[in-house]
């Protein structure tokens, strides 16, 4: 017998919300304590999800300004979030991202492809 496959619930995703994500600091700290190895990769996914729906605009491109809002508002919790080294990987892929979307400051770029004479 193949077991059925049930959809989320969308009152679990509002529980992360207000309870790990908006919660204060202190209080995330003690969920993550009461939850087991399942419950912290849960939380830690709805946080990845959350900051990745950030980042990408109404287009379906990652905005650097979106990704480095997302990052900074959970910040100061990503270390209780998410499993340890994860807050290094988010700097790194911020950094790359502002690097590949952003010119330079002075530098000139021919989006257009145009030549210039």
């Amino acid at each position: 017998m193949i077991p059925r496959l049930c959809k989320p619930s969308a009152l679990a995703d509002k529980f992360l919300d207000k309870y790990a994500l908006q919660a204060p600091r202190a209080n995330v700290g003690r969920l993550m304590e009461k939850l087991d190895e399942d419950g912290r990769q849960a939380v830690a996914a709805h946080t990845l999800q959350t900051i990745r729906n950030s980042a990408v605009g109404k287009t379906g491109n990652v905005t650097p300004a979106g990704y480095a809002g997302a990052v900074a508002k959970y910040e100061p919790k990503i270390d209780l979030l998410t499993p340890p080294g994860t807050q290094e990987s988010l700097e790194s892929l911020g950094r790359v991202i502002h690097n590949a979307k952003v010119a330079p400051p002075g530098n000139f770029v021919n989006y257009s492809k145009s030549g210039v004479i």
